[in-house]
């Protein structure tokens, strides 16, 4: 066979697909059973009877690390007792809700509910997500979409934009942004550890 027949492999993009009409929770359930026993790379959500489907980018997973590894030396530096809980589903079937962060940590030593979520939103605005989040109870939600952090503290129900966390009061945003736009690991944890 020609060199020139033989393809490699390509790396797609992240992409979304919002599946047509109204669906109950049973139907999504078992759509979940059946999508993650064949395709681990793709995720499913679920809100108010819309259920979309995402698969996930070398990009996206790349920032998720670098992420996650400047975060554990920070919360190490600062003797934080953070459970780490990363992609762990969050769902509430009374409340119509399914949500999958990228991270997720709780602050105070025990499992159960994170206090944080973080998602890396690539493909689009992750901002809409906020309901879903919303309806587990999750008090703070961090997005990384344009190059940049935008973070939400839940206050009487709703949430609202913060440009501190609540959570991490010490953690400065700002070098974190731009550690994760190196998008080198090594960079990355260079550039934070050395401020």
């Amino acid at each position: 066979m020609s060199p020139a027949l033989i393809s490699s492999p390509s790396v797609l993009p992240e992409q979304r697909l919002l599946f047509p009409g109204k669906h109950s929770w049973g139907q999504f359930k078992v759509l979940e059973a059946l999508v993650r026993a064949e395709y681990p790379g793709v995720r499913l959500f679920y809100l108010d009877g819309c259920i979309e489907l995402m698969t996930i980018s070398p990009e996206h997973e790349l920032l998720k690390s670098i992420l996650e590894a400047l975060l554990v030396s920070f919360f190490c530096q600062q003797q934080i007792n953070a459970v780490p809980m990363g992609s762990a589903t969050l769902q509430s079937e009374a409340q119509s809700s399914s949500a999958e962060p990228d991270l997720s940590y709780r602050f105070d030593g025990e499992m159960g509910l994170p206090e944080l979520a973080i998602e890396i939103a690539l493909s689009s605005g992750g901002t809409e997500k906020l309901a879903r989040y919303q309806k587990v109870g999750i008090s703070e939600v961090w997005f990384w979409q344009n190059e940049r952090l935008e973070l939400y503290h839940l206050e009487a129900g709703e949430y609202q934009t913060i440009v501190q966390s609540q959570c991490l009061p010490n953690l400065d945003l700002e070098l974190l942004a731009d550690c994760l736009k190196l998008k080198n690991l090594l960079a990355a944890m260079q550039a934070f550890q050395s401020r």
